[in-house]
């Protein structure tokens, strides 16, 4: 877990300001690092402001079942989907989400999930503030 935190704070060199980024760790492009010993796709990096971890969740979604509606004005949000099927609402644009896919929220934008699938819809969540 320690890892996959390192890993998702690191990332895709490019800077995320506005809109709504998705990418799939199984089809994006994959990198090395320490001599190529280490495997990787770089989701963030180089980040906007100065960030702090709030939290980082392991957190999952029954079958059937949805998170609220709910948004968070001091932080932006990243989600990776580790299994399931699901439909993620961020503002009034609905994406569906899968295994693999990296997704983030901006502060202060209202979003949603539900689980479309027939099993568990299981995400690790990483809030960070902004300062």
């Amino acid at each position: 877990m320690l890892v996959l935190a390192y890993h998702l704070m690191q990332i895709l060199r490019r800077e995320v300001t506005i809109g709504v980024m998705k990418i799939n760790i199984f089809q994006a492009e994959e990198t090395t690092n320490h001599e190529g010993t280490a495997h990787l796709v770089r989701l963030l990096q180089n980040l906007p402001n100065q960030q702090i971890i709030q939290t980082m969740n392991f957190a999952w979604i029954e079958v059937g079942q949805h998170l609220e509606e709910h948004m968070h004005a001091d932080c932006v949000e990243y989600y990776l989907f580790m299994s399931g099927i699901g439909e993620m609402r961020i503002g009034e644009e609905k994406i569906e989400v899968k295994k693999g896919d990296f997704l983030v929220v901006e502060m202060g934008k209202l979003h949603t999930l539900e689980n479309k699938g027939d099993e568990k819809l299981e995400f690790v969540t990483i809030r960070a503030l902004l300062r």
